[in-house]
């Protein structure tokens, strides 16, 4: 039988989907109520911020997944497993909450102030610079 369509990575992949709808959602969820609160504009702003979540978070998650794992690996190939996996782990969970929140606030406040946001980006890239100590 093709390994692609084993009944048990099938049941890994549908695990992990579910795991990772329901975690999102349940950040999604809590960061529109912070920004929105419970009101008539909750659960569709909510669904929206989840369905996008579902269509372009999670593979983009792989694919930060996969760099992640490359830089871990380049990084700090002589240590344990564990220790690269925590890294990876850390690198993830920065990355994809930091997507998801610019997501959902942009999402509940509107494409407005973009270029607001966008001079907020650069000031918070000057600053990771300067304390990296790169021009």
């Amino acid at each position: 039988m093709n390994k692609i369509l084993d009944k048990q990575i099938l049941k890994k992949i549908f695990v992990m989907i579910g795991m990772m709808s329901l975690i999102g959602g349940t950040f999604i969820a809590i960061m529109t109520y912070v920004n929105i609160g419970f009101s008539d504009k909750f659960f569709s702003t909510w669904y929206s911020s989840l369905f996008f979540t579902i269509l372009v978070m999670m593979p983009l998650g792989a694919i930060i997944m996969f760099i992640a794992n490359k830089i871990v690996k380049i990084s700090i190939p002589n240590q344990r497993e564990i220790l690269q996996n925590i890294a990876i782990g850390v690198l993830m969970a920065l990355s994809m909450e930091a997507i998801m929140a610019v997501v959902t606030t942009l999402n509940i406040h509107g494409y407005s102030d973009f270029n607001l946001f966008s001079s907020f980006c650069q000031l918070i890239k000057l600053f990771i610079n300067s304390t990296l100590g790169k021009p």
